[in-house]
C-alpha cells in the first residue's frame, strides 16, 4: 500500500517499498527546451548526458569512481505542471516545453529502445562510437529518486516520496540504502522533481573505449509504440495568439503537430510573466560571467 512507506523502518523494507514502483505512475514529463524537443522529434531519439553535467554536485559525487561511464535521462511523474521545472529546465524564457509518456509508453521505451555511445562536442554528436548491448557493453537501471535530510543531532532522517514522509528509518540505515541504490537519492531541496532516472553504465568493450579527456552522450531511439504515445505540452508564458509564430520556428514540432492532435498549451497558458531572461540581463555579475563564458 502506498500508505505504507511512513511506517518504514529499515533500509530492507525501504527496497521492498519502493521494488517496481517505477511503473506505477500515470505520466512521465521530460521538461526541456523547444530546440531539444525539435531535435528528439526530428531524430527520433532522447539524449543520456553524463553524471558529470548534474546540477546537483551531491548528486554526482555518487559516481566518484567512474563518472566517466554513467549517463542519465530523468522524468518528472507529477501529476500537475510544475512551476520549477518549467522555467529551470524548459528555459527562463518560459518559452519551452515537455514530452510527455504515458505509463504503456514509458514501458514501451525502456524495453525497446536503441542504445548507442557517441563522441560529444559543443553539445552535438561528433563520432559514433558504439551501438551499446544491454549486460554486455551497457548495465540498465530505471527507478524512482528518493529523497532525504540526514539530521546530524538526531539518529532518523527525513525521507519524502511522492506525497509521502518517512521519519522512522535511522541515518545508519538510510546510509545502507544509499549505499546499494547510488544514483537513486537526492537531498530534501530536489523533492519537488518527483524523479523517475533512467540511469545507463556504460560496461565491458565500451567502457575501454572511453576516452577521460572527451564529452560523450548516449542516445536512446524511440520505438514507433512509444511515438504514437508522446504528447507535447508548451510552458505556460506560450499564448494560443503566439502559437504560430513559436511552431513556425521549429520544423519537426510542426510535423508533429500536423500529424498529432497530442500537442497542447499549458491549462495555465497566458497565466505567467515571470520576465527572468530581462532581469537577468540587468544584473552585472551574470553579463560578466556570460562574457568570460564566450
Amino acid at each position: 500500500m502506498w500508505g505504507d512507506f511512513r511506517e518504514l523502518t529499515d533500509s530492507k523494507s525501504l527496497e521492498s517499498y519502493l521494488l517496481n514502483r517505477q511503473y506505477e505512475h500515470s505520466q512521465y514529463c521530460h521538461y526541456t527546451n523547444l530546440a531539444a524537443i525539435d531535435n528528439i522529434l526530428g531524430e527520433n531519439e532522447f539524449w543520456l548526458g553524463n553524471v558529470k553535467r548534474f546540477n546537483d554536485k551531491k548528486d554526482s559525487e555518487q559516481f566518484i569512481d567512474s563518472p566517466e561511464l554513467y549517463y542519465s535521462i530523468c522524468f518528472s511523474t507529477g501529476v500537475t505542471e510544475n512551476l520549477s521545472l518549467w522555467y529551470m529546465y524548459a528555459g527562463m524564457d518560459g518559452h519551452g516545453g515537455r514530452v510527455r509518456l504515458s505509463k504503456g509508453a514509458i514501458k514501451e521505451l525502456i524495453n525497446n529502445a536503441v542504445f548507442t555511445l557517441w563522441e560529444r562536442e559543443n553539445n552535438k554528436k561528433v563520432k559514433e562510437i558504439i551501438t551499446l548491448e544491454l549486460g554486455k557493453t551497457v548495465e540498465l537501471q530505471f527507478k524512482d529518486v528518493l529523497y532525504y535530510k540526514s539530521n546530524l543531532e538526531k539518529t532518523n532522517c527525513d525521507l519524502k516520496y511522492n506525497t509521502m514522509t518517512n521519519y522512522r528509518i535511522s541515518n545508519s540505515e538510510f546510509n545502507k540504502y544509499k549505499g546499494h541504490n547510488p544514483g537513486f537519492v537526492k537531498g530534501l531541496i530536489w523533492y519537488y522533481e518527483k524523479e523517475t532516472r533512467l540511469l545507463l553504465k556504460v560496461v565491458g568493450k565500451a567502457a575501454t573505449m572511453i576516452d577521460k579527456s572527451k564529452e560523450y552522450l548516449i542516445t536512446m531511439s524511440i520505438p514507433a509504440k512509444t511515438h504514437k504515445g508522446m504528447k507535447i505540452d508548451f510552458a505556460p508564458e506560450i499564448t494560443e495568439e503566439m502559437i504560430d509564430c513559436v511552431v513556425d520556428q521549429h520544423c519537426n514540432i510542426k510535423k508533429f503537430m500536423r500529424k498529432s492532435s497530442a500537442v497542447q498549451l499549458s491549462k495555465y497558458q497566458g497565466t505567467l510573466k515571470m520576465n527572468l531572461c530581462e532581469k537577468c540581463n540587468k544584473c552585472a555579475t551574470c553579463e560578466k560571467n556570460k562574457s568570460e563564458v564566450n
